[in-house]
């Protein structure tokens, strides 16, 4: 019986820290920044904005810039 409880209080802790790492503070974080002004794309849960961030690098990557200009914002 006392197995079963420490089993318990052992998965409930696990899930917790799941919920808080996968979910609470990615949107925290999130929540904060767009407070300051930084925008961003909005975070999906399990893939969070990977396939923002592929689609965006694709589309830098494609980007030549002037040897002569120092104007590297189209990229990043």
């Amino acid at each position: 019986m006392v197995a079963m409880a420490v089993a318990a209080a052992v998965a409930s802790r696990a899930f917790n820290a799941v919920v808080v790492h996968l979910v609470w503070r990615p949107r925290a974080i999130a929540r904060r920044l767009r407070v300051q002004g930084v925008a961003g794309p909005d975070y999906r849960f399990y893939s969070g904005n990977l396939p923002d961030i592929k689609r965006l690098h694709e589309e830098g990557a494609g980007l030549v810039l002037d040897v002569a200009s120092h104007d590297f914002i189209p990229i990043v």
